[in-house]
């Protein structure tokens, strides 16, 4: 795994979640972790990694994975919340959030480009998934809290408004790195 990893400073400056309900990706006051945070694959099991990879991205595949999902392009992510493409019946209108990251906050998750993943391992992507091959990323296992600078309710996605409210509810002191 280690060889496609994106090391920090190869990322872009921030990362965009879309959180929802019923997610395979929970959200504490630890940051994000993926529903399996164990699992780490060597050299001798590609197979077993590539597979980990297609499941991520298959719609219909439930069992734990170890990734977090993230968009490079904010746009991107915004339109595809607000597509809620998990709500087919439309019973949790509305309950999700974009979450803002850092990369710069999380020097020590392994980060991969799904664009890297796919040109290196010959991926095929599972049907939709394929809209995402160029702006997404896999984040292994977890998103340290402190990495999380801005939630984004539907209604500030829709109204094109940024509260800069952190996960907590509390206002985000804003850092400038230079």
């Amino acid at each position: 795994m280690e060889k496609f990893r994106r090391h920090p400073a190869g990322l872009p400056f921030n990362l965009y979640r879309v959180q929802y309900p019923r997610c395979q990706t929970a959200l504490s006051d630890n940051g994000l972790a993926a529903r399996d945070i164990n699992i780490i694959y060597s050299e001798n099991e590609m197979d077993a990694f590539r597979q980990s990879i297609i499941d991520q991205l298959t719609w219909s595949h439930r069992g734990a994975q170890p990734y977090i999902t993230c968009f490079s392009d904010k746009d991107h992510a915004e339109n595809w919340a607000l597509k809620e493409p998990w709500n087919p019946d439309e019973r949790d209108k509305d309950s999700w959030s974009i979450l803002t990251i850092n990369t710069r906050f999380m020097p020590e998750t392994y980060v991969f480009s799904l664009n890297d993943l796919v040109t290196h391992l010959d991926l095929e992507l599972p049907g939709r998934a394929s809209q995402h091959e160029k702006g997404a990323y896999l984040c292994l296992h977890r998103i340290p809290t402190s990495a999380i600078v801005n939630s984004a309710s539907p209604r500030e996605v829709k109204d094109g408004t940024q509260s800069g409210s952190d996960i907590l509810g509390g206002s985000i002191q804003w850092l400038i790195i230079r």
